[in-house]
């Protein structure tokens, strides 16, 4: 919020009569509003412009991404004021807020602005003007006629739109959503309306933490008012979030209208199954006695980042981790950047491209500038021109068939200046960091926060390295913090990997507790049979009329697999992944009752080899089900 001042009276350059204060919640400056920008020495953002009072009207409020500038000053239209413009570059945006024009009763009310376009073949259909009543939360587009296109149309013109609403809060939106051209703005005038300078507040606070693992939740409380809009759409004072997201409420208090600044949550696993932690035993047959050694693995949802360095010059490199437990084709993904503020509903600013190979599980895939100053050190896969990123440049990993973010360094649409920063020397700009072990998800859901605080987890996932080196780039690892397993094995007590000694079938359980505190389990059965162990689901019913066995298990290459059924009938043998899925099918044939051998060659359907890890063999009839854990190993 703005005072106003007796310098920036003395700037108002047009249309400007100083009417008595209004109530508390406004203040009234004209009947009809102009805004000529003002003037600066060089270019400078919209936001200290504002804070300096240099545009001209004093009860609205101004910001956006473009940037003020003295160059290609307007001309050559009625009313061209001449001096300082609103710069619009690719993904940019000027907005103006507080405009109220409830005291303009029925009359049509329309806005005037000069425009300026770069290039000769653009009509004005990439600036898009918008107007919103409700705080940002909806926008709806106003129409202008085409710009004229051809040689020498590159120039200052003048368009107007009609259908302003009759509000007391109005915002305004100028919108660049184009690829190449580039605009400017300047000479906005409004038929009618005040300028209202807001004198109320919006805030919310938390009955509790705003990070917590799926299934809880948080209640978001704004501050008193007549009326309330969330983000979500919600119309109470309070809500209860159970999802990701960065929330904001405005408040309506005597027609006065305040928008509070983001309250982000974070749901670790927000909508999606729970990682799994998969086990296994080594031993072929386990009789009683034996001691049989479980392991425990820890799945990640999808790729993560799990190394960042921006460096002097060229020094870029991203370091992407799978640990999905399967093999992923890189070319669903693309690297995406998004410079000094860029927002994603237009293109990003650099697009990279992951070529069509295929990552393996505990994989890593590194990708450098073409001109690093140590592409062996880094270890990189892949080189290009476009991995271009500054500390203050959000930096995404893009699911492109499922259209979705799977991880996001920073915050798209923010710029906080430098770099993103938090205590003990981390900040985006000149570091290394490093994915914390224990971190099994990447960021889903976009921060949207302003400020240098716009990165709320670069403390809590993060490592950092102030030299920004390429020590760690072409490796990671991927576990939980703590395991506990129950009853307690042989020593080791705990970890991913223990030992322990059986006598009877047992199930053991294992705990994993990550770095988010959000605990998982998954139970294992060891079963006692000195012919052939087995390990299965405990929810898994094993009766006499079918029996399979894997050896050797586990194994490197092939695996034979004897099945014994002791009725005819409909016998179907698949493999599992860890996560379920099907990914090999043996069988799906009537047989009569006796003894088959099936040979699995560790691949998929597709002949695609898999990945080492925990896979199931799972055996049904018409009456009964059994698994048999596996174990493929190139080790």
């Amino acid at each position: 919020m703005k005072t106003l001042t007796k310098a920036g009276e003395l700037r108002k350059k047009a249309f400007q009569v100083m009417l008595p204060a209004l109530l508390l919640s406004a203040l009234s400056v004209s009947a009809q509003v102009t805004e000529t920008v003002g003037t600066v020495g060089s270019t400078t953002s919209i936001a200290s412009h504002e804070t300096a009072n240099n545009f001209d009207q004093d009860g609205l409020t101004y910001s956006g991404t473009g940037d003020i500038r003295v160059t290609t000053a307007s001309t050559g239209y009625t009313g061209a004021s001449g001096a300082a413009n609103v710069f619009l570059n690719t993904g940019r945006n000027f907005v103006i807020s507080n405009l109220g024009t409830n005291a303009c009763g029925g009359s049509a009310i329309s806005m005037s602005f000069g425009i300026f376009k770069s290039r000769n073949d653009e009509t004005g259909s990439n600036l898009v003007v918008e107007y919103s009543t409700d705080g940002g939360i909806n926008w709806t587009g106003l129409s202008y006629t085409a710009l004229p296109t051809g040689s020498g149309t590159s120039r200052w013109y003048l368009r107007t739109v009609t259908g302003l609403p009759v509000t007391c809060n109005l915002k305004l939106r100028f919108s660049n959503i184009g690829a190449l051209p580039q605009f400017r703005i300047d000479d906005i005038t409004t038929t009618c309306g005040t300028a209202v300078e807001s004198l109320c507040t919006a805030s919310i606070t938390a009955n509790d933490t705003n990070v917590f693992c799926a299934g809880d939740s948080v209640r978001l409380t704004a501050n008193s008012g007549d009326a309330y809009l969330w983000s979500n759409g919600a119309t109470t004072q309070s809500i209860l979030v159970q999802n990701s997201g960065t929330y904001f409420v405005t408040v309506e208090d005597n027609c006065c209208f305040a928008t509070s600044a983001g309250s982000y949550v974070l749901v670790h696993n927000d909508g999606n199954p729970n990682p799994v932690i998969g086990a296994s035993v080594n031993n072929d047959t386990v009789c009683p006695g034996d001691t049989v050694t479980l392991s425990a693995r820890t799945f990640a949802r999808d790729l993560i980042i799990s190394q960042y360095q921006e460096g002097a010059s060229f020094d870029k490199a991203i370091e992407i981790y799978n640990g999905t437990g399967s093999s992923i084709l890189l070319s669903d993904y693309e690297i995406r950047n998004f410079h000094n503020g860029a927002c994603d509903n237009s293109a990003p600013t650099f697009t990279i491209a992951l070529p069509a190979v295929t990552l393996a599980d505990g994989a890593v895939y590194v990708i450098a500038h073409a001109s690093h100053s140590d592409l062996i050190g880094v270890d990189a896969d892949q080189t290009s021109a476009n991995l271009q990123f500054n500390g203050d440049d959000a930096v995404t990993l893009f699911n492109v068939p499922n259209d979705a973010y799977v991880d996001i360094i920073g915050s798209i649409c923010h710029d906080p200046g430098a770099a993103w920063t938090a205590p003990n020397f981390y900040r985006t700009e000149g570091r290394t960091l490093t994915r914390k072990p224990c971190v099994y998800e990447g960021i889903f859901v976009n921060p949207n926060l302003a400020g240098t605080n716009g990165f709320p987890t670069l403390t809590s996932e993060w490592f950092v390295d102030t030299l920004a080196s390429v020590t760690g780039f072409g490796a990671h690892t991927m576990e939980a913090s703590t395991y506990t397993w129950t009853p307690q094995p042989t020593v080791p007590s705990s970890g991913a990997v223990v030992n322990a000694g059986v006598d009877v079938t047992t199930d053991f359980v294992v705990e994993g507790v990550y770095c988010d505190g959000c605990p998982f389990t998954a139970t294992v059965r060891v079963v006692v049979d000195c012919e052939g162990g087995r390990i299965a689901n405990p929810n898994t019913t094993i009766v006499n009329d079918v029996k399979a066995e894997a050896y050797p298990n586990p194994f490197n290459g092939n695996v034979t697999l004897n099945v014994t059924t002791a009725a005819n009938g409909p016998v179907k043998i698949e493999i599992l992944n860890m996560l379920g899925e099907t990914v090999a099918l043996l069988n799906n044939t009537v047989l009569t009752a006796g003894t088959y051998s099936f040979t699995w060659n560790g691949s998929a359907e597709n002949g695609s080899l898999l990945a080492d890890g925990v896979y199931s063999c799972k055996v049904t009839t018409g009456t009964s089900v059994q698994a048999v854990m596996l174990v493929k190993s190139s080790n």
